[in-house]
C-alpha cells in the first residue's frame, strides 16, 4: 500500500533510539529552519526535533503507480523483492513510465535549492528515501543533471538508500555551489 501511495503509516517514536537520534542530530547541527514532505510520516518525524517547520511539496515522493511501472512478477510477490522493486522503479523513472516525469521532478529538485539559497544556516529536509536520494545525486553533481539516466547509473538502487532519520550533508555557499557532500552515517 506504500508503494501505492494508497497508505500513509505513521511512524514509531516511542524507540529510544530515535529519541538519541535525535538529540544528536540536534547537537550536532542545530537547524535554523526544517522543511518536510507533506506525508504524515514526514511531518510526525519534523514533529520529532520540537521546533517549528515548514511543509513543503518540493519534498514529496516522486508520484508513481505500481501498476504499469513495474513487472507484474515482481507485483504478485510477498514484497521480499523491495530491493528489485526499487530498481526497476528507478528503471521506470529513467523511461518516463511513472506518473511524474523525469523533468518535472529535475524542475522540482531545482526549485528547492533556490528555496535552500535564500535560507541561511543549518538546514533539516524530512523526507523520502527515494526523493532524497535524487537530492543527493543532484547535490553530489553540483546541480549539474546530464539526463534522468544520472540518477540511475549514479547508485546501486538494489541497496536500501537510507535508514530511518539518515541521509545526507550538503555544505554550500550563498550562491548554491556545492562544496560538499557527505552521509550523514559517516558524520555522526
Amino acid at each position: 500500500m506504500i508503494g501505492s501511495q494508497k497508505c500513509d503509516p505513521k511512524i514509531n517514536t516511542e524507540n529510544i533510539n530515535t529519541k538519541e537520534r535525535i538529540n544528536c542530530l540536534l547537537k550536532k547541527f542545530i537547524p535554523a529552519k526544517i522543511y518536510s514532505s507533506s506525508a504524515m510520516r514526514c511531518t510526525d518525524t519534523a514533529e520529532l526535533f520540537g521546533l517549528v517547520f515548514g511543509v513543503s511539496p518540493l519534498l514529496n515522493e516522486i508520484k508513481f503507480s505500481l501498476t504499469g511501472t513495474l513487472s507484474s512478477a515482481l507485483l504478485n510477490t510477498d514484497n521480499t523483492n523491495v530491493n528489485r522493486l526499487r530498481t526497476e522503479l528507478v528503471n521506470a523513472f529513467v523511461q518516463n513510465k511513472t506518473k511524474e516525469s523525469p523533468t518535472e521532478v529535475i524542475i522540482r529538485i531545482k526549485s528547492f535549492l533556490e528555496v535552500l539559497k535564500n535560507t541561511k544556516g543549518n538546514i533539516f529536509c524530512i523526507s523520502h528515501a527515494f526523493i532524497m536520494k535524487f537530492y543527493e545525486i543532484f547535490f553530489r553533481n553540483n546541480g549539474v543533471i546530464k539526463g534522468p539516466v544520472s540518477f540511475l547509473s549514479e547508485y546501486n538502487w538494489e541497496i536500501k538508500p537510507y535508514e530511518f532519520l539518515d541521509g545526507f550533508c550538503v555544505l554550500m555557499d550563498d550562491a548554491g555551489k556545492v562544496h560538499h557532500v557527505e552521509l550523514l552515517k559517516d558524520l555522526l
